[in-house]
């Protein structure tokens, strides 16, 4: 009877603190990544071509034009606004626009307003 009041009680704790209740965006950014906002220009199978990608709440400079290498949402349309979250000092290839590997991004969602 212990054992199973024990093993009741750690599944509470177990899912009461795996519960987020927070709509808070920026406090899901973790440490060392950047968040960004921009409008989707075009779309492919393979990419995202990502317009005024500017950042939030970072002292870090706005990307005017950049391609995402990540395969895009289903529901996705040109005109949308993302959120990006970009590593912190993400490489960008050279070329014109410039290229983001998808090892480079943590998540690429719509914002939730």
């Amino acid at each position: 009877m212990k054992k199973r009041l024990f093993i009741l009680t750690l599944g509470v704790f177990f899912l009461t603190a795996c519960a987020n209740t927070t709509n808070d965006t920026s406090s899901e950014i973790a440490e060392g990544n950047i968040l960004y906002t921009g409008t989707v220009a075009e779309l492919n199978e393979e990419s995202i071509l990502m317009e005024g990608l500017e950042p939030v709440d970072a002292d870090v400079a706005a990307i005017e034009e950049v391609v995402l290498l990540t395969a895009p949402l289903a529901e996705l349309e040109v005109g949308d606004t993302l959120e990006v979250i970009l590593v912190e000092n993400a490489p960008m290839t050279r070329s014109l626009p410039p290229q983001i590997p998808g090892n480079s991004i943590v998540e690429v969602r719509i914002p939730s307003n």
